[in-house]
């Protein structure tokens, strides 16, 4: 199914896509998402009955395995590009993720709540914990850098370390990915 008349009243929230472009995922309200899987050229639409909406995503670079937040706070995780969602738990009652990203390397898993705190997941999003003492209502900025270090010490731990991009390049690149 192509052309606009899939997405008019359509009330879209997040999208990704695989490295190669040519898997674009697009999620809305009430479990709908619309696949493509040639570029944009087509689209295949499907609502999840039931589903909450998914409001974050992050796929992987094969467009297949991705990461979901739900209004609902929790993490769905699809293996088959969104054509099936697997529902996994959150960190506590209080806890409402807006943001989640996951590790290319497996089951690795990073969120942050509404309140500022980040969360960690070692096990594909099915249990979660707090990462660090960031109170609630830390600023964006300071969850980022702790997350970054957090994410640098643990990978130093098992052998990988990230290059060091001088402060000023790394001003020049932004955040906005």
């Amino acid at each position: 199914m192509g052309g606009s008349a899939l997405f008019h009243g359509q009330d879209l929230l997040a999208l990704d896509c695989s490295a190669d472009g040519r898997r674009v995922l697009v999620l809305g309200r009430s479990g709908t998402s619309l696949l493509s899987t040639d570029g944009g050229a087509t689209w295949q639409r499907q609502t999840l009955a039931g589903a909450p909406d998914l409001i974050a995503i992050r796929m992987k670079p094969d467009g297949l395995q991705g990461t979901a937040t739900t209004t609902e706070g929790r993490v769905s995780t699809t293996i088959d590009g969104g054509m099936s969602w697997s529902a996994g738990s959150r960190g506590d009652d209080r806890a409402l993720f807006h943001t989640v990203r996951a590790a290319a390397e497996g089951s690795r898993r990073w969120a942050i709540d509404l309140g500022g705190r980040l969360w960690d997941s070692a096990d594909g999003g099915d249990d979660w914990q707090t990462r660090g003492d960031l109170p609630e209502g830390t600023p964006a900025d300071k969850v980022l850098e702790h997350w970054l270090a957090s994410a640098r010490a643990d990978d130093a731990a098992r052998g990988v370390v990230w290059p060091i991009i001088p402060a000023d390049i790394l001003g020049q690149s932004g955040t906005a990915w």
